[in-house]
């Protein structure tokens, strides 16, 4: 698994981490400190053969979060 981000600045490629273990995985975004704005994050699968990716907007606003800003998704791959 691999992910990476269209906007450095908001979201550097080390803010994208992953957890779980097999069909039951998960992807943490942690953007940047002070940045608002948004990035088109791409999600990338393999198995060695055959590999997947899938995009989406991650957009942050200039609100706090009391849970220190990270967002958790489900990544579900079928």
């Amino acid at each position: 698994m691999s992910g990476s981000s269209s906007n450095q600045t908001l979201l550097p490629d080390a803010g994208i981490a992953f957890g779980g273990s097999g069909a039951n995985r998960t992807v943490a975004l942690t953007p940047a400190a002070g940045q608002t704005g948004s990035a088109t994050v791409t999600i990338t699968v393999s198995d060695g053969n055959m590999s997947a990716s899938t995009s989406f907007v991650l957009t942050v606003n200039a609100q706090p979060e009391a849970d220190g800003g990270q967002l958790f998704l489900p990544l579900v791959i079928r």
